[in-house]
């Protein structure tokens, strides 16, 4: 992990806010009855701007020949954009980025959202000084290396001094790296396994201020789990 890193650049769904119901890209493909990956494709360009919810909603349908589900549809977007301005924050960030803030560590937040259901630009977490870049606003989703290039000319910085953080391998982990960014793996799931990756992976937003030289977060600090040997 490299020493000389100056920003904390996070995703922030799945990484800082929880997806119970997975991210909205499955959500929607999941009730229009289709490939992820084919709407994931057509979503994209909703990701790199603002749009209205019928805008979005009558293109879905007319590119995935969805009419009797518009109503469905839109009822959807409804929750989605509802969902995105009532974030659950995961326990884990609070605690872990005011540790890498007391550490001297800058901190900014990336995220695709559609530009349809996007919130304002705010942070997730109360109480922090993040720069957040929402794809929409910024004109580029990941894993275009517009996005993650576009956040360091705002922050007037290296890409190389940035470590991005996201629980997306290949549109956080891999489309950082391409950008010129180290990047590290959040994997929440404790029974996945990782050897054939390179790249520095935790399980919890509490390991990354070790991960950075800073210190350990305390056994029990606020939010942390209390851990017992089994």
């Amino acid at each position: 992990m490299p020493t000389d890193i100056d920003v904390v650049c996070l995703d922030i769904g799945g990484t800082v806010v929880r997806t119970p119901q997975g991210s909205f890209t499955r959500q929607l493909a999941t009730l229009l009855g289709c490939d992820f990956t084919e709407v994931r494709d057509h979503l994209q360009p909703f990701k790199a701007r603002r749009s209205s919810v019928k805008e979005l909603a009558e293109s879905l349908t007319d590119a995935f020949d969805a009419g009797d589900r518009q109503s469905r549809l839109l009822d959807l977007l409804a929750a989605l954009q509802d969902q995105a301005r009532r974030p659950i924050v995961f326990d884990d960030a609070a605690p872990a980025l005011a540790r890498l803030a007391g550490g001297g560590v800058r901190l900014a937040m990336l995220s695709n959202v559609l530009g349809a259901v996007a919130p304002p630009s705010i942070c997730p977490v109360p109480g922090l000084d993040v720069a957040v870049f929402l794809s929409c606003d910024i004109g580029a989703a990941k894993p275009s290396p517009a996005a993650f290039e576009r956040v360091a000319d705002a922050l007037g910085i290296s890409a190389s001094r940035i470590l991005h953080v996201g629980d997306a391998y290949e549109t956080d982990v891999v489309a950082a790296s391409r950008a010129g960014s180290p990047a590290v793996w959040l994997h929440r799931d404790a029974a996945a396994t990782n050897q054939q990756l390179s790249v520095p992976t935790i399980r919890d937003l509490y390991e990354l201020p070790g991960l950075l030289g800073i210190g350990p977060m305390p056994p029990h600090a606020p939010g942390r789990p209390m851990r017992t040997r089994g």
